[in-house]
This record gives C-alpha cells, sequence and structure tokens, in this order.
C-alpha cells in the first residue's frame, strides 16, 4: 500500500515513522523551507507546482499529476492546520482523482482560567489592536511582515520566523528561530525585549507551547489569530493512533 503524507509537523513525522515501522510504502512531502526530516522513506521537498505542465491554481496540477504517476492508495493532510493552501491543493487534486484524502487535525490548545486569550480573524484585525502595547511579540508566520507599515512609531516589533526575510523596516527585530523551544529560553527571551503582548496562532498539539505557558507566568495578554477553515476531506482525526488503526483495518 502507497501512501502519500503531506506534513510539516512533528505529528507528521511522527505519523509517517510509524507506518513505516507498520510496512507500508510511505512518501513524505515537505515545503522544505525550514529543514528536511530524517525519514527512512522517500521524502519529496519543495512542494508539486513545477512538476504540471500548467499551473493550476496556484500549483494544484503539479500535486495532482504527481498522484496519478505514482498510484497511491491514499493521501494524509498532515500539514500545518494554518496551512490552507496545500489543504486545498491536496482536496482539489484527490477529488478530480477520485483518491481518498484524509486529515490529522492538530488538537488546539485549551484556554485555562489564568490566560488572558484574544481570538481574531485576521492578522490586520490583531495588528489594528495592538495601540496600547509598545512591544509587541509575533510568532504568527511571515504575514507579519507585510503589515509592518502599519507599527506605531513609539513600537518596537519582534518577530520570529523560521526563515530569514530580511525586512527593512525601523524598529523591527527579525529573530530566525526553529523550536522546540524551552519555557526557561521563552521567559528569558520576553524579559529581554521587555515584551507586553504575544500574538500568537494556535498550532495546537499535545504540549501547550512555552510561548503561552511564559506569558501566563507573566501575566501577558495574548492575541491569536483563529484557525481557518479548511477544505471538507472523507475523514478527519485528531488522535495518531486513531489514525493508524484506521489505516490498518480500511486497507
Amino acid at each position: 500500500m502507497k501512501i502519500l503524507i503531506i506534513g510539516g509537523t512533528g505529528d507528521a513525522r511522527t505519523l509517517a515513522q510509524r507506518l513505516i515501522n507498520g510496512g507500508y510504502h510511505v512518501t513524505y512531502s515537505i515545503a522544505g523551507i525550514v529543514r528536511k526530516p530524517a525519514l527512512p522513506c522517500r521524502v519529496l521537498t519543495g512542494g508539486f507546482s513545477r512538476q504540471g505542465q500548467d499551473v493550476w491554481r496556484n500549483g494544484a496540477i503539479g500535486l495532482y499529476w504527481h498522484l496519478r504517476r505514482e498510484g497511491y492508495d491514499l493521501v494524509i493532510d498532515a500539514t500545518h492546520p494554518y496551512s490552507v493552501q496545500i489543504s486545498t491543493h491536496a482536496q482539489l487534486a484527490c477529488d478530480r482523482i477520485g483518491l481518498p484524502l484524509w486529515r490529522f487535525d492538530r488538537k488546539p490548545w485549551d484556554k485555562t482560567v489564568q490566560d488572558k486569550w484574544f481570538e481574531r480573524e485576521s492578522l490586520m484585525e490583531i495588528v489594528a489592536e495592538l495601540g496600547a502595547f509598545q512591544r509587541p511579540f509575533f510568532t504568527a508566520g511571515r504575514e507579519v511582515f507585510d503589515l509592518v507599515d502599519q507599527r506605531l512609531p513609539d513600537q518596537q516589533w519582534i518577530v520570529r520566523t523560521a526563515g530569514v526575510y530580511a525586512v527593512n523596516a525601523p524598529q523591527v527585530v527579525e529573530l530566525k528561530e526553529i523550536g522546540p523551544y524551552r519555557l526557561a529560553d521563552e521567559l528569558q527571551l520576553f524579559k529581554q525585549y521587555a515584551v507586553d503582548v504575544l500574538v500568537t496562532k494556535n498550532s495546537g498539539g499535545e504540549a501547550v507551547a512555552p510561548k503561552l505557558t511564559a506569558a501566563r507566568e507573566l501575566g501577558l495578554p495574548v492575541y491569536i489569530l483563529k484557525r481557518p477553515a479548511l477544505p471538507w476531506v472523507e475523514r478527519s482525526f485528531t488522535c495518531l493512533d486513531a489514525l493508524e488503526n484506521t489505516i490498518k483495518t480500511a486497507f
């Protein structure tokens, strides 16, 4: 049985390793912007947009031709919960072929009574509400850099991303760092830059991100970008065990 896992998260790598150990023929696909995972299987990096004769729906055609050529039995979307584009490409390509598409949905982090969370629909909406803060700390992706011209004159933005984007903007500190992170280090970073508000995504997972724990311990507010709606899939799972067991019984 051939399975394509569209990855990009620790959960996706764990799932790939489990299925490999179970004897399945696994191909793992990742954008490759951050790092290439060390998995004992075929690993594709860079996406599929160059694999077709034309770009259909922003690259979905490349994935479509790859799926037809390779003859997979199942595609699993295990990307980041905010990766709408690749999830949409997967749905379009699989639907055109009639290939089963399943998704692993990471459980969102739950708010505690000590948390000061404010969920908003867009980064633009969040930035518009930061007027009372001087040193926001952004861990919400490179899209933040599209909004730096909206920074107030007395604000210093601290932006952490996995890639270097060399934004030439005054009072914007760009931190190129890749997790996992430790609580002690996050607390130190918050204090070093005198962070007074955190802007992030609810990426989810089994363990709460140390940055959220740091914000809670320091009594800081957290603005969270709301999770986007993802396209329909045949089956969706929030537990890796359930996904693995369903594969074993269905194929």
